[in-house]
């Protein structure tokens, strides 16, 4: 047993050394729990601490690069005529900027702006009565911003249209229209006609 467990410290120390951290951790884990002499675990213990430091500051280093580059392309879109297509994608990047750094506070304002645009279209859509666009534009809204500035609000706003856009829709239907009644076999009023009467 005692040849297992030194083969197994050896190759522990050779996966640190290679990078391979889980391998390694593995190893540890089963030298911990077997081997006798825990001060020669103690290097091991120290030299996995250091590599995972190590490895979380490229990863650091990778995901502030890869953060940049998004930047850099939101800049782009911002650059260009608004529209919604370029909207749906500044909005995308500003979510990956998010989701790597979710304090990102140019990533933060950049997806409220993009809240502000499609606030702008919700209120197009509105004032079109097209009530089916502006709930869309607010879903997106809700989505995207769920903390977004006054979104109770346009909820009321965009629910007081649907209502609107019902009441005339049902007005509309019962209105007077010009057109002649036919009655079949019958007359609005009587003939003056006096029946059992004398002249």
């Amino acid at each position: 047993i005692g040849k297992l467990l030194d083969g197994l410290l050896a190759r522990t120390e050779q996966d640190i050394k290679s990078g391979q951290l889980a391998s390694a951790k593995q190893g540890l884990q089963l030298l911990q729990q077997h081997y006798s002499d825990k001060s020669r675990l103690q290097p091991l213990v120290s030299a996995i601490g250091e590599a995972e430091k190590k490895e979380a500051e490229q990863m650091a280093a990778q995901g502030a690069s890869a953060i940049q580059s998004l930047l850099a392309k939101a800049a782009q879109l911002q650059k260009q005529m608004p529209a919604t297509r370029i909207n749906d994608q500044l909005r995308a990047v500003w979510q990956q900027v998010l989701a790597a750094d979710a304090r990102n506070a140019e990533a933060q304002r950049g997806l409220v702006a993009t809240s502000d645009y499609e606030k702008s279209l919700l209120d197009k859509a509105l004032a079109e009565r097209n009530q089916r666009a502006a709930q869309q534009h607010l879903a997106v809204i809700e989505d995207a911003t769920p903390d977004y500035p006054g979104l109770a609000a346009l909820r009321e706003k965009v629910a007081e249209g649907l209502v609107e856009t019902e009441v005339a829709e049902v007005v509309e239907h019962f209105h007077y229209e010009a057109r002649i009644e036919q009655l079949k076999n019958r007359v609005f009023y009587a003939a003056d006609v006096l029946v059992y009467g004398e002249p």
